[in-house]
Formats: structure tokens, sequence, C-alpha cells
């Protein structure tokens, strides 16, 4: 069988794209590999590369071939919009080379460490390929929401069973694709879950060198043998470089200490700071990480010779603020009695010696800059992220949970109570609303703009409301506004509210922190940003769990947490 590869990204995976490649160009004596570039420098990029077995393929051309596609693209994240074009770049394949007689997408951050050659042994003559995630057991709660199968590596065959199985699966991304578990669906990748008795000519591989991943590593023996990694003693074909976060301008802290834990100091040409959210064995590291992140600075170098200064896909982090994470989570994690006192003595000794910024919330000069900006927004609430967001989440509980009517709805740091405005104009009569903010001014703005509705003075953390009395307690941007945010949504997830939906949560893949930030114009608050893990501990502490996620923008989502079934 021919090595006849596809994949997709855009310019900030250009790099490990060019792995991927190079891998390909060191294990296999034939192949090609056809990129299909998400933006225009992606292609300009490579294109100045003259990579001699790369095709790449603007997505212009893409979309102009199928218009399906392009259709939905207005609906879609950037993220979103890749995962509904996976099976959409096969199709093209396949349509515009008629010779092919099969097609193999593959993930752009894979490596191969020798040829697939025992992967087709193992196809045979079946039609579709498939690989499953084979979860280790701390992980394994992800397939519930992640699925069986990971769309990394992927094989149609140009017959009958593999077009059928090929074009099901497209029509079903273009339907709905989204960042969200909902009704047994997430991504493109659920979709796969069944497939093995949906479709005729589905072959699950088993060999265990194909789909290693931080998430299964810990089912195997890692050895080196004559210059071979080995898995359980057969041959690693490709590892899934998953979760792989690059970091720029903190490569001096290595010599401080900060980089001995989560995050970890490459040398070379290139040199780089990085981190997974994965914790990591020695022997993984030496045999497949290692390996990989030499062959991600060899590829940086070569790009920043044609783009000089290319650092696309790295984030930007500061050294005072990875000390501050550094130190705030060594002090959550092993001095839990410490953090308690700092908090202590941070309410005796008061705003004058220890500023609090949460005060700033209730000045009546950002209660007004807050109504101008909602009045603005609500003349077009659809063009505006978070309202969309938050409109998402409500049609979504009205559909899947059992909400009376009309349903007690809690929002809990309500503001100028804009959306309880937007709650009436969507779903008018189906929500008794009550709005409530440890903010007079802010309360006070809201009785005024809308005078019908319930409004009450009332602190989180004294909070005098009978929380189960509501089926929605609803936090919009209030735990992403606090420093305390831990202890915040203890209060929100341990309540006895049937439901509680945090809206607008700023999300990072590195350790949870809050940071001083600028509000409003002459406001000084704070930016909390949570690793989703932080945020499914802390909720099944209490016995709850994310029953579904909706993008905001960017980093920020919106989660609604229920209470785990029995």
């Amino acid at each position: 069988m021919r090595n006849e590869f596809c994949t997709l990204f855009d310019v900030n995976y250009l790099p490990r794209g060019l792995v991927l490649y190079r891998s390909l160009e060191r294990h296999c004596d034939d192949f090609r590999l056809r990129v299909f570039c998400m933006d225009a420098e992606t292609k300009e990029i490579l294109e100045r590369l003259r990579l001699p077995r790369l095709i790449a393929i603007g997505l212009d051309e893409l979309e102009a071939h199928d218009s399906a596609l392009a259709s939905v693209k207005p609906t879609r994240t950037q993220v979103e919009y890749c995962w509904t074009a996976t099976p959409a770049v096969c199709v093209y394949a396949l349509e515009t080379e008629p010779d092919l007689d099969a097609i193999t997408y593959v993930d752009a951050d894979l490596m191969f460490f020798r040829d697939p050659e025992p992967i087709w042994q193992e196809l045979g003559d079946d039609s579709v390929l498939i690989v499953p995630h084979r979860y280790a057991p701390q992980w394994k709660p992800h397939e519930e929401t992640s699925g069986t199968y990971n769309v990394e590596f992927m094989t149609f065959r140009r017959d009958e069973p593999g077009l059928e199985t090929l074009h099901w699966w497209r029509d079903r991304c273009l339907e709905w694709c989204y960042f969200r578990y909902e009704d047994g669906k997430m991504g493109d990748q659920k979709y796969l879950d069944d497939w093995p008795e949906r479709f005729s000519g589905v072959h699950v591989l088993q060999h265990p060198g194909g789909g290693l991943a931080p998430w299964n590593v810990d089912n195997y023996d890692l050895a080196r043998r004559n210059g071979n990694v080995l898995v359980d003693e057969r041959e690693l074909v490709f590892y899934h470089h998953h979760s792989l976060r690059l970091y720029r301008g903190i490569t001096r802290l290595r010599a401080a200490g900060f980089l001995a834990d989560r995050y970890r100091y490459t040398p070379g040409p290139v040199p780089f700071v990085w981190m997974t959210n994965y914790p990591m064995a020695p022997s993984e590291r030496e045999l497949v990480w290692d390996p990989y992140l030499h062959e991600l600075g060899r590829a940086l170098e070569d790009v920043r010779r044609t783009v000089p200064g290319f650092s696309a896909g790295f984030v930007d982090l500061d050294g005072r603020a990875l000390a501050l994470g550094e130190a705030q989570r060594v002090v959550r994690q092993r001095l839990p009695r410490l953090v308690g006192a700092v908090r202590r003595a941070k309410r005796v000794l008061g705003s004058a010696r220890l500023p609090d910024h949460r005060a700033s919330w209730k000045a009546r000069e950002v209660a007004e800059q807050m109504l101008a900006l909602a009045r603005e927004q609500l003349r077009e609430p659809d063009a505006v992220p978070p309202y969309r967001a938050f409109l998402e989440a409500i049609d979504w509980s009205l559909s899947e949970l059992a909400l009376p009517e009309p349903a007690h709805f809690l929002d809990f740091g309500c503001g100028v109570g804009h959306y309880g405005e937007l709650l009436e104009r969507r779903f008018p009569g189906r929500f008794r609303y009550t709005g409530c903010d440890y903010s007079e001014a802010m309360v006070e703005t809201a009785r005024a703009e809308w005078p019908s509705r319930e409004f009450v003075v009332n602190d989180l953390f004294s909070n005098t409301l009978d929380l189960g009395a509501f089926d929605v307690v609803c936090a919009s941007a209030l735990v992403d506004v606090i420093d305390e945010y831990d202890r915040a949504l203890d209060v929100l997830l341990g309540s006895k509210a049937r439901f509680v939906l945090l809206h607008r949560q700023q999300l990072t893949e590195g350790s949870s922190r809050a940071e001083v930030a600028p509000g409003y114009e002459g406001q000084t608050t704070y930016r909390s940003y949570v690793n989703r893990e932080d945020l499914e501990r802390i909720g099944a502490r209490h016995d709850r769990q994310i029953l579904a996620s909706f993008h905001v923008q960017d980093d920020i989502h919106s989660f609604l947490f229920g209470v785990v079934a029995e």
C-alpha cells in the first residue's frame, strides 16, 4: 500500500507539521503529504520551503471544491472549523486524484519512528482504519466525552465501504461539529464510536506502536534496542505529541529553578520552554519527547531562515508571571495551611495594607460604564460573543434538562442586570429571574433600569440566599474577576442549586492563577485563569460534573454543571 497522507494546520502548527513531514522523509522511501493550509501564511511559507514530497493546498481551493464546507464556516470557531474540515480534506484528495487507491489522514503533531508498513499489513484488505485511544486507567473517564477512537490516523480506501464511511462522516460534521459534549457528540471524534458496527470493512488498529500517546503510554513498557524504540517489544510506529504548549521569552528562568517541574527547557539553536498537561515518566521523555523536541527546534530554525523572527504558536509568558504561577501552585498543593493563613491575614489587615481590587466593582462610575456598554450591546445581542454563548447554554438547558416552568434563575454577580433582559427577550415568561450583586451601586443601577425585576444586595462569600431554591444559578464573569477563584467555585458548586452555569471563564493550560488586571476605565480588578482539570476537580469535590461546555471566544468558555448521577 502506498504512503499517501494528508493533514491540515494553520501557521501556529507549522513547525510541528514540518516535524511530521521530516519524520516521514526519514522512514518512508516513497510518500506524499498533502497539507491543507488553514490560512494563507502557512501556504506561502510551505511554498517557499520547497519540500519535494509535500503538496500545499490552499483553503480557498478546498472551499471552492466543497461549497457545503465553506457555508458552515461562519458557525464554527477556528478549531471547530478544522475539525469540520478533516473528513472534507480526505474527500478532496480522493475526488481530485482519481489514481489514489486510498488516503490516510494524520494529525500534524504526530512523529513517525519507523515506516508504517506494519499498520498496512494489519489493515489487509479492509476499507477503513481507525485507532483506539486505549486510555490508561487514570484517563479512562475521558472516553465518555472524547470517544473510543482518536482522529489522529485514519485510512479510507477508494471502495464502496470506504467511501460510504467517509461521506457519512463528512455529512455529520457539516451538520454538527462543535467543541462541546452534546447528545453523545463531541467535535468530529465521537462520531467514530460505532463505526465497527455501523459500517463494513472497518478495522480497529491493534498494533501498540500505532497511536502511542500521553493518555495511554502508561499501559506499556518502553525500551530502546538496536536504535529502535519498542512498545511492549514491538517497534514504535508513531507517537501523538498532544497537549504540547510552547513559550517564548522565559528561557533565562531555567537557571532560577522555575523550570524544574511543569515547565521544561530544550536547548539548541532555537531554545524554548515547553510543557504538557500530562505527567511524564523519564523513559517517555527520553525515548519519544526529547527526539521530537530536537526535531521541533530544527524545524523552527529552518522556518526562521525563511521568515526571520517567526514565533507563531508560542505563548508569551514573562518571568514574573511564571514565577507567580509556580509559587501559587506550590503553595496550593504543598502548604494549604499557609494559604488559609494568608487569606485570613488579608481579611484582618484590610485594604489599606493589602489592596482588595474586588472593591473596585462597588464604584458607581464602574456601574455607569457597565450600563452604557450593556445598552449598546443589547441593540444587537447576537453580535456579542458572551451573549451568544449564554443563549446557547440556555437553549441547551431547556432542551436537555427537566426544568420547571417557570424555572427559578439566580444571576449571581448580576452587575446591571442585562442578562435578565436577555432572558426575557429570548425566552419570555420562561424564567423567574433574580439578580444579586455585592455592589450596592450595581443593584441600584439595575433596579432603575429594569424596575419590574427583582434585584438584591448579596455577597458570594457572605451569602444570605437559599441557593437550593433556584433551578439554575448563573455566575457570569464572576469567578473570572475574583482572586480567590477556588473559594468562589467551592461556594457555587457546593450549593444545593440543581444546576450551576459558570459563564465566561478564562481557561489556561498552565497552572490556575489570579492576576491583577485593568477593567473599566479607572478600574483595577482581578483576572483569574483556571485550568480545566482544576475546574473538574473542584466540581467532583461537590459531586458535580460538567454536563456541557460552550465556547465564548479565544480561551473563554462557559460550563454547565449538574449533580453526578448515582
